[in-house]
């Protein structure tokens, strides 16, 4: 009987110190899920305060070491680091903020895109986005490589009227374009009041291998208004200063204007036309802007206790 007491007294003893060490345990697994949440917390507060200072100002006012916070801008990769230590813990990510500009989206505005509840069939990768600006298209360059300038008012062209491939420059106001049918060209336009009727066929020259392409259409003037019906189909960029109302058009994209605005489902081919994408040709170079960062990609490169801490 003595043993038997015995026996049970040591067995709850050492379920009691069982316990007591799944207890311990449970208490330091505990504090250190709150402070790895707490850190986390703290690194991405730090992300957002440095991605606002980056696109708010001149992007080295984001390198900062201060309060256990210690951000770096590298100006040639574009990776901005941020790291948090708190003292006993820290973390530290590597953000890609490489350039994401108007061309690189199907449909990019400096106001406003309104879909009117129809569908534009726009995939995640370039899926629309509104910018606080427009690119600026450089005349000089559209007419030093132009083929031809077409000057006056209250004129208008019908089919194929193109004498030869190329940029095309049109000066005046009041044009009217009637089923015209042009491959291998761009055309550019200056002044307001530019209408395409009945069906329209137009294409960019395309791009050799990765270079950056033409685009199809240009309207300089931000008083132009250009709508595109159901029965145009056009390969290449669209940029408009002004508004651009779309009606069921077949369009590769990208499209970029001030505002933006569908009237029926688009048709568009991005997926299809992939080489039309980034940067154009005939708005500057591409580092002459300062573009807005985002996340383009996220690595965790530390992540654990404060060494001797």
């Amino acid at each position: 009987m003595l043993v038997a007491v015995i026996m049970s007294f040591l067995v709850l003893s050492f379920t009691g110190v069982a316990v007591l060490e799944v207890a311990n345990t449970s208490r330091t697994v505990s504090n250190q899920t709150i402070q790895n949440i707490k850190l986390q917390f703290a690194l991405e507060t730090a992300v957002n305060e440095a991605l606002w200072r980056i696109n708010c100002g001149v992007d080295s006012l984001v390198n900062l070491d201060e309060n256990g916070v210690l951000c770096v801008w590298d100006s040639t990769d574009l990776v901005l680091t941020v790291s948090v230590n708190d003292g006993k813990y820290e973390s530290e990510v590597e953000l890609d903020l490489s350039d994401d500009t108007h061309f690189d989206h199907s449909l990019a505005s400096s106001n406003f895109i309104e879909f009117n509840g129809y569908d534009a069939g726009l995939t995640k990768q370039k899926q629309s986005r509104v910018f606080t600006f427009l690119p600026q298209a450089d005349y000089e360059y559209f007419e030093t490589h132009s083929v031809e300038t077409h000057n006056g008012n209250y004129n208008s062209w019908k089919e194929d009227f193109l004498a030869q491939e190329g940029i095309h420059i049109f000066t005046g106001n009041n044009l009217l374009l009637t089923d015209i049918n042009i491959t291998n060209s761009t055309l550019v336009f200056t002044g307001k009041n530019i209408f395409f009727s009945g069906s329209n066929t137009l294409t960019a020259p395309a791009p050799l291998d990765s270079a950056s392409a033409l685009p199809a259409l240009v309207f300089t003037n931000p008083d132009a208004n250009l709508h595109l019906a159901s029965g145009d189909h056009i390969e290449g960029a669209i940029f408009c200063a002004g508004e651009i109302s779309i009606e069921g058009s077949t369009l590769t994209g990208p499209i970029v204007g001030k505002t933006i605005s569908l009237h029926a489902d688009l048709n568009l081919l991005e997926t299809e036309y992939s080489q039309f994408y980034g940067w154009a040709l005939g708005f500057g170079a591409v580092d002459e802007y300062d573009w807005p960062k985002q996340i383009g990609r996220w690595t965790s490169t530390t992540w654990g206790t404060v060494e001797n801490s």
